[in-house]
């Protein structure tokens, strides 16, 4: 069974559209109240809505809808415009969040990436947490790393550095 969200982090959840009922592929369906309960139950406070406006009650919510056209040239501004939501708050121990677009797949797996890198996590690693959700599709990564680096959290280290870990709790 395929659940309509993936748990990345311990504070970060990526997965589809909360508005409609949806189906898994054993045919069970989840009706709006169950993916809202199911959130609750996983502590989610935080909702970052790639889609659109519509929300479910009982949330905080930021709208970042953006079309999803399978072409990697998201802007820079939408990127900065989710990081400058999440980041502070991810600096606070209390906010759990949940990432969707439509699918769960594309955009809010651009957007899981960008957090990770920005709050230092390394690349190979960064791109494997949203790999992790099925049907994962990379076409917004390349994205996502030129806003974070466009936008100063991620630097090139010279080849044969050492670069120093950065302890990340998310």
């Amino acid at each position: 069974m395929i659940a309509f969200y993936t748990v990345i982090t311990g504070r970060i959840v990526q997965g589809h559209e909360l508005s409609n009922a949806g189906m898994d592929s054993s045919g069970v369906v989840f009706t709006v109240e169950h993916k809202a309960e199911t959130l609750r139950a996983l502590g989610i406070t935080h909702i970052l809505n790639l889609h659109d406006d519509r929300e479910i009650p009982g949330f905080i919510y930021h709208h970042a809808p953006l079309v999803d056209n399978k072409l990697d040239d998201k802007p820079v501004e939408w990127f900065a415009d989710c990081l400058n939501w999440v980041l502070p708050l991810l600096a606070t121990p209390e906010p759990r969040f949940y990432f969707h677009c439509v699918a769960g797949v594309a955009r809010s797996s651009a957007i899981t990436y960008a957090v990770l890198r920005a709050l230092g996590v390394p690349q190979k690693f960064a791109r494997g947490l949203p790999e992790s959700r099925p049907g994962f599709e990379p076409v917004y990564l390349g994205s996502a790393e030129r806003a974070v680096r466009a936008l100063g959290y991620v630097r090139d280290v010279p080849r044969g550095a050492v670069q120093p870990w950065i302890e990340w709790e998310v």
